[in-house]
């Protein structure tokens, strides 16, 4: 029982890194095209470019 919860657990973990990491990259490919942008704001999402190069996205509807 233990097991197959734990394997549950790790598929639904899988899934939701998968989802995040297709959605920032379909904002960052449709939204975000330059790197010199600190903040790109438009309809879709807003796109965070860190120090660390790292892009964060969230949905925006303005």
């Amino acid at each position: 029982m233990e097991g197959e919860l734990l394997e549950l657990l790790l598929r639904w973990w899988m899934l939701a890194t998968l989802s995040w990491w297709m959605f920032t990259m379909f904002c960052h490919v449709n939204n975000c095209m330059s790197l010199n942008l600190s903040i790109s704001i438009n309809s879709h999402c807003t796109c965070l470019i860190r120090l660390d190069y790292n892009i964060w996205c969230s949905p925006l509807h303005i």
